[in-house]
């Protein structure tokens, strides 16, 4: 929690310059971006358990409360809103019957960018990445 005065238990921390923790936490803020998703999560869940051991529960389940609850809606509004209304657009190729191609059978298990797809919104492989 950055901001709050925890007077106990005294841990090492107390005893670090300022600057050198805020050093650390920009440093573990933006590492995440160049990781992978599973970077990314592990980051985050590292940094909540530290938290979680480090200081008093008074302290931190509040505050990691409210951010879990932010991350959550912020996650629904990316993973859904990245891609899921789909921009109008007419195609610039001539079908490809018109090319003198047939169609071309499905692959059983191709790469699928559309993950999930229910009425009107839909989930994306760049939707779930952007979210994380």
């Amino acid at each position: 929690p950055i901001g709050s005065y925890v007077s106990s238990p005294a841990s090492p921390l107390h005893g670090l310059d300022p600057r050198v923790k805020q050093a650390w936490l920009a440093a573990l803020l933006l590492f995440p971006p160049n990781g992978s998703p599973e970077e990314k999560l592990g980051v985050c869940v590292v940094l909540a358990m530290v938290t979680a051991t480090a200081l008093p529960a008074r302290v931190w389940r509040p505050q990691l409360g409210a951010l879990a609850g932010l991350c959550a809606v912020l996650f629904a509004f990316m993973v859904v809103g990245a891609d899921s209304v789909m921009p109008v657009m007419q195609p610039r190729e001539p079908p490809a019957s018109a090319e003198g191609l047939l169609a071309l059978p499905r692959l059983e298990h191709a790469y699928r960018y559309v993950l999930v797809h229910i009425g009107p919104l839909q989930v994306t492989r760049r939707g779930g990445n952007l979210a994380v």
